[in-house]
């Protein structure tokens, strides 16, 4: 939300507008294993299955989605069961 008031308040000024776009909100979500603290945010063997990852990650990204947010940045993500749980 803070970072949507800012670029909101930095796009209210008309002379930001000239020659770019309009700046997008990114929120940034991270792997299952950053939630561990365990390091397995760099190697993915999660004790659990891509159903879980879903439902871990739902509720996340309905809260930075309600936040504002205009894209999602799904980052280090290091297996393909949570690339498709978030998908």
């Amino acid at each position: 939300q803070l970072a949507t008031q800012a670029r909101d308040e930095f796009w209210d000024d008309t002379t930001n507008r000239t020659g770019r776009p309009k700046p997008l909100v990114a929120a940034s979500v991270g792997p299952y294993g950053a939630f561990l603290s365990d390091g397995s945010e760099y190697r993915g063997g999660y004790a659990i299955g891509e159903e879980q990852l879903a439902a871990f990650h739902r509720e996340r990204i309905r809260v930075l989605v309600e936040a504002g947010a205009d894209l999602l940045a799904c980052e280090t993500l290091p297996c393909l069961a949570e690339a498709k749980a978030i998908v």
